[in-house]
Formats: C-alpha cells, sequence, structure tokens
C-alpha cells in the first residue's frame, strides 16, 4: 500500500527498518485514529497517505537529536494524539515512555492505544507539564524530552528542561521560520539551563521545510520553573525587546 511505502522509504533514509510487526503497529494505529476522529478531534489529515508522512514520519525525525536506546527513559509534552512518543516507541521500542496530555478524552485514546498496541514501559499522565516537572519522580528523570506543535521555543524550553536530567536533550519537532524562534529563545536557555545544540533541515514534501532543533541541558534548572500553568505560555522568558 503506496501509505506504508511512504513511511518504510522515509524511516529506512534516517536508519530504521519498518519490518512486518511494526508496520502492522502502525496499521492499527492509524485505524485506531480514524475511528477516534469520528468521536473528536484527535488530529487533522485529509488522506491516510497525509497521516503516515506528515504524522508518523515526522515524529522519527526526532532521533536526528538524540540516540534511541534500550532503557532511555524519553518524556513526550503535550502529546495529543501520541506525536511523536508513540511511532517512536514502536521503532524503539526498548525505551522507556511517558506521555503527558492535558486532554482527559486524549488521555484515554492514548491509554487504548497502547494497550491495542502492546507497548509495555508506556504510561500516560493526565496533566499539564507546569505542574508534573514539580513532581519529584519526574522532575530531572528523563534523558529526552520531546515535542511538536505544542507552542513556541521559550515556553518548550520552559516546560521540557525541568524534567531533563544534566546532559539530556529536548528535541522539538518545527517548522520552517525556526531562526526568529531561537534567537528569542537565548533568554530563556540562560535562565533555565539550556544549550542549543543542533538545528537539523529535512523536508517531508518537496516544499515543505522543517527543522528539529536540539537543545541540550547543561546545568540544573532553578526549582521556581517551570512557573504556574498558563503563565509560561502568557509570559514567555523572553527580553522586553524581543516580544
Amino acid at each position: 500500500m503506496q501509505k506504508i511505502k511512504i513511511l518504510e522509504q522515509g524511516a529506512e533514509k534516517l536508519g530504521i527498518l519498518i519490518d512486518e510487526e511494526k508496520c502492522r503497529k502502525f496499521c492499527e494505529y492509524a485505524m485506531l485514529i480514524k475511528d477516534w476522529n469520528k468521536r473528536m478531534n484527535l488530529v487533522s489529515f485529509r488522506e491516510m497517505e497525509d497521516l503516515y508522512r506528515s504524522h508518523f514520519l515526522d515524529s522519527l525525525w526526532c532521533m536526528k537529536g538524540i540516540d534511541f536506546h534500550n532503557g532511555m527513559k524519553m518524556i513526550d509534552i503535550g502529546s495529543g494524539a501520541g506525536f511523536p512518543g508513540i511511532p517512536l516507541k514502536i521503532c524503539f521500542p526498548g525505551i522507556e515512555l511517558v506521555l503527558i496530555e492535558a486532554q482527559k478524552k486524549r488521555c484515554l485514546f492514548l491509554k487504548e492505544t497502547i494497550e491495542k498496541l502492546n507497548l509495555d514501559r508506556c504510561l500516560v499522565i493526565n496533566g499539564r507539564a507546569e505542574e508534573m516537572a514539580h513532581a519529584g519522580i519526574y522532575r530531572e528523570a528523563f534523558d529526552c524530552a520531546a515535542v511538536r506543535a505544542l507552542s513556541r521555543l521559550p515556553v518548550l524550553l520552559e516546560l521540557g528542561l525541568p524534567f531533563l536530567k544534566t546532559g539530556g536533550r529536548l528535541v522539538a519537532l518545527k517548522g520552517r521560520d525556526v531562526d526568529i524562534e531561537i534567537e528569542s529563545s537565548r533568554y530563556a536557555c540562560m535562565i533555565l539551563g539550556g544549550e542549543l545544540v543542533a538545528k537539523i533541515p529535512y523536508k517531508l514534501k518537496d516544499w515543505e521545510r522543517r527543522h528539529v532543533v536540539v537543545y541540550q541541558k547543561i546545568k540544573e534548572t532553578p526549582y521556581r520553573f517551570p512557573r504556574r500553568p498558563g503563565i509560561p505560555q502568557k509570559k514567555p522568558l523572553v527580553k522586553e525587546k524581543e516580544k
């Protein structure tokens, strides 16, 4: 089927083999999304090929920002329909994955998906990142924080860096015009203990330029961050002249 070929060929270019078992899980995942989309606005796509290319394959580009290995602890912040976490978990089953999602209905979808796909060492948390990052068992507990289509980089840094161990990486999938966001995130980086280590361009289609943006945590994040729910979005950590 064309949609599977899109995923297989794109993954192969990334060095990922989509074998028969992974293919089956992606197909079942797609059917779950299609079914749940009838009940709620889970994820937008016009054709199934778009789902496989613009959501499944796009999620796999996170691997350009960090080496996924067995036992690695990853958190997907604002997971929504499971992107990028679930596609990565399918391809790298040895990782330990936590999915944070604020909307209860989406959490129900994620839990059903995990059960149906038989994904072990995979936990769904219904909550806000601003609150969960202050929980002792999650703060500075992860090797990787992955984010996709959630917010601008200064906000992502405040939400993501507190979850990371020193040396851990925040991997953000962003669109074409990312340079302004990167520039505006310098202040947040300095305060939160992060450092930009990579900006990797890629294309899903000939006209669709995107970027993997990678930050490394180089020192402990002050405990006052992240601030209360909603504050990082309303008052991002940027200097006045950068707003």
